[in-house]
């Protein structure tokens, strides 16, 4: 119930029938795929990318296809798919302590994801040039702290699962959360790999404003009152401060970034991440 939507949940085309489980299971790690790409094929939130680059290094966004993918492996009742994802991600935020927490990892949860190019590939439709690795997880993307936390609500509140999480787990993700405390109103490189200078992007700050909101809503399931009224409390503080800084009266909108005159796409999932009601 608290996973949220990539923005490019409504890019998905071409879903010819419904996997088997075991079929998913295969298929659990997605190809990573750049913004700009101007053709995305999917399945059930699993992306292959085409287009100005295709990554054949096989990695996990967790800026943006983590919660899609829990969500999607959700509808479809693929739990034990889904318990083998979340436990993947869980594991990724374990070996994380001590270390900045990346955008993306390797399918084997490594780090180390160095780009180059494969010149002796076409790359689908010879659409290359293809690349292996990428280069994304040397960037700051504050909205990870968030997508983090989402992706991993639903291993509290799913009766489904065979290893529900329990006060370990949300002790992890209390790691997280007091990340996305510090960075909520800082600079990164946001979900579209901007190559400009990095400001403070709302969609980010708002990431993290959901990593203290449902870390409020697992600490009142785990019934730990005091954890509870803490990050409501930190979740409200960074709300105010959003819409003082993001909100912009005079065009009525929220902006990309703080303080900002242009949109994008990423507003749109405010709703939908219920920092705001849908009216």
């Amino acid at each position: 119930p608290f996973a949220a939507s990539a923005t490019t949940a409504a890019l998905i085309t071409d879903i010819a029938a419904v996997p088997s489980d075991s079929d998913l299971s295969k298929m659990s790690a997605s190809i990573s795929m750049q913004s700009a790409m101007p053709k995305l094929k999917s399945l059930v939130g699993i992306f292959f990318s085409s287009g100005a680059s295709l990554m054949s290094w096989v990695t996990t966004e967790v800026a943006t296809v983590a919660p899609e993918l829990v969500s999607n492996l959700n509808r479809l009742g693929a739990t034990g798919t889904m318990e083998r994802y979340l436990q993947y991600i869980l594991n990724i935020i374990a070996d994380s302590k001590g270390l900045p927490f990346q955008p993306v990892y390797g399918i084997h949860r490594n780090a180390d994801l160095e780009e180059k190019i494969a010149p002796d590939l076409a790359g689908y439709n010879d659409m290359g040039p293809v690349r292996i690795g990428n280069s994304a997880y040397k960037e700051t993307q504050n909205d990870v702290y968030g997508s983090a936390i989402l992706a991993c609500t639903q291993a509290f509140f799913d009766q489904r699962l065979h290893r529900p999480a329990d006060r370990n787990v949300f002790t992890d993700l209390e790691r997280l959360g007091e990340e996305a405390i510090a960075r909520y109103n800082q600079p990164d490189a946001d979900i579209w790999h901007r190559d400009e200078t990095e400001q403070v992007h709302t969609f980010s700050s708002v990431m993290c404003w959901a990593a203290c909101d449902r870390l409020a809503a697992i600490a009142r399931e785990l019934k730990l009152k005091a954890k509870e009224d803490l990050w409501r409390a930190n979740a409200e503080r960074i709300r105010e401060d959003i819409l003082s800084n993001a909100y912009n009266a005079e065009l009525d909108t929220f902006t990309s970034t703080w303080n900002g005159q242009t949109v994008d796409a990423s507003l749109l999932l405010i709703a939908e991440l219920r920092f705001l009601k849908p009216d």
